[in-house]
């Protein structure tokens, strides 16, 4: 019994316990502290890397937004370069060559560097040090495909790297205000229908509102577009009609064929609304009487009472010297005479009430421009010309409508006359017949226009939107029209050609409201895809 006693106390002895949970707990907490240590030292490492490995890619995006923004700068400096030097249908195709030639193997000299391959890039160096190391971005440029580009940039810190790519394509657009979309990509623009006959034909695209009406070429069941005789090609662009037009027939005899006869849909445009106002005519001091001296027998009043008379053998060759902005009542030449205008240095007017060229020519001289107002009258005769081979935004000339629409003025050349200047007619119908030729843009609100005979129009802009247009009898355009109908026979031909910033002149120029099918890019390069990691 005694033993078994002794035993239990042995048992049931607590001495020491707590010692023992202490130290129990003290391992428990180093294991768990050195194992939290452990953690946190690694996650400090990963921390540490990956700082690094995104600072790489940073590093890489910032050189390639560098030399991208340096590559704008230097394409803008180029076009207005060219935009300034060259012609307007030599520059696309030499921005685009200087370009390639600029942009292959693009450095910028101030971070120039050749490295190990021999390879010359840009080593863009201006970064803060990072982790004790110097950042740095490797960037070069080459050509992928026409006109197409690809930007690497390699972004390095220490033994880290990490590359990005863009890729870019090399445009050019003309800047500038531009015209109605028509001047654009429309050799013809009719508000009813064309009608083509013969070999007449047209080389560019077309347009068409398909307003039909009761008139002499285009009734209410006529088709849009109807074409005869000749042969395939007559229309040799794309056919544009509005989606509100009373039909789509496009009626082709003798077995006709276009390459796109396949018509295009889009929004009308109502250019008769378009027409802009006639200008208010100023008002100058009458010129002053003056008299041609040879000898005491031998005088002419060369200017008499308002009347400039280019008409006697003395004033043949008779410079009027314009130091002001005159009145006439009338500038008459006759007898193949010449008259020369010299403008100065400075933009000058003239208004006149009849516009006299029976047979003579009228030239222009200076540095400025000259705007003629005519109020009542022009009369050209035999072969005469006014501005003969002159630059035509030098000469711009304004006829005052009639006031009556059942009666209105009418401009006709007919025989070897020429003029190269602008017209802007506020209401008269428009000929030009047997060889005459007019080299300029032309603005009417008349009814009629015609050219046939063999006359011809170097006019990029006429703007004929209330007329019946007819181009007759082997007449040629090299331009676009604007017209109510459009009629061509005989072989005629209009031929399409762009208008550019540089070829605009004074006369007020319509304004579209409509949404343009084409917007040039504001900027000189269009990034393909955007700065990617490679």
């Amino acid at each position: 019994m005694f033993g078994s006693f002794r035993q239990n106390k042995y048992l049931k002895n607590e001495h020491g316990l707590s010692l023992f949970i202490v130290l129990l707990v003290l391992v428990v907490v180093s294991i768990m502290g050195i194992s939290l240590m452990g953690m946190a030292a690694s996650n400090v490492k990963m921390s540490t890397s990956d700082r690094e490995y995104q600072s790489t890619f940073y590093i890489a995006e910032a050189g390639a937004n560098k030399v991208m923004s340096e590559i704008k700068i230097k394409l803008e400096e180029l076009y207005n370069d060219i935009q300034s030097k060259y012609k307007e249908s030599e520059r696309e195709e030499i921005y685009l060559y200087q370009a390639k030639v600029l942009l292959n193997g693009f450095v910028l000299d101030e971070y120039k560097y050749v490295n190990a391959k021999a390879q010359t890039i840009t080593r863009y160096d201006n970064f803060s040090e990072t982790f004790n190391e110097e950042p740095y971005a490797d960037v070069a440029v080459k050509e992928i495909g026409a006109n197409e580009y690809a930007l690497t940039s390699a972004g390095i810190i220490g033994n880290r790297t990490r590359t990005v790519e863009t890729t870019f394509k090399v445009e050019w657009a003309s800047k500038g205000p531009s015209p109605s979309p028509i001047f654009n990509d429309r050799v013809v623009y009719s508000d009813s229908c064309i009608i083509l006959e013969g070999s007449a034909s047209i080389v560019g695209n077309v347009g068409l509102n398909g307003n039909l009406s009761s008139t002499t070429k285009c009734t209410n069941n006529s088709p849009l577009i109807t074409i005869s005789g000749g042969n395939n090609d007559r229309i040799s662009g794309n056919i544009y009609i509005s989606k509100e037009a009373q039909n789509n027939e496009i009626k082709l005899n003798d077995n006709i064929k276009l390459p796109n006869p396949d018509p295009i849909k889009t929004d009308p445009i109502n250019y008769k609304e378009m027409m802009p106002q006639f200008p208010v005519i100023p008002s100058f001091e009458l010129a002053k009487d003056k008299q041609i001296v040879k000898n005491d027998s031998e005088k002419y009043n060369v200017i008499y009472n308002g009347k400039l008379r280019i008409d006697n053998y003395l004033t043949d060759q008779y410079q009027l010297d314009l130091n002001q902005n005159l009145y006439f009542q009338e500038i008459k030449l006759e007898s193949n005479y010449n008259l020369t205008i010299n403008v100065g240095n400075s933009d000058k007017e003239i208004v006149v009430d009849h516009l006299n060229i029976k047979n003579g020519h009228i030239n222009i001289i200076g540095s400025g421009k000259l705007k003629i107002y005519v109020k009542n009258d022009i009369t050209l005769g035999s072969g005469s010309t006014i501005n003969k081979k002159g630059d035509i935004h030098n000469l711009a000339i304004y006829l005052k409508g009639s006031g009556n629409t059942s009666s209105p003025k009418n401009v006709t050349l007919a025989g070897s006359q020429e003029v190269y200047g602008s017209l802007f007619a506020e209401d008269a119908n428009i000929k030009f017949t047997a060889g005459s030729g007019f080299h300029g843009h032309i603005y009417t609100g008349g009814t009629s226009f015609i050219i046939d005979g063999g006359a011809y129009a170097y006019s990029k802009m006429i703007f004929a939107p209330m007329a019946s247009f007819q181009l007759l009898a082997g007449a040629t355009i090299k331009g676009s029209v604007i017209s109510d109908s459009f009629y061509s026979s005989g072989g005629s031909k209009i031929t399409f050609e762009t208008i550019y910033d540089d070829d605009l002149i004074e006369l007020p120029l319509p304004e579209d409201d409509t949404e343009n099918e084409y917007t040039p890019p504001t900027e000189p390069i269009s990034i393909i895809s955007p700065i990617r990691e490679k």
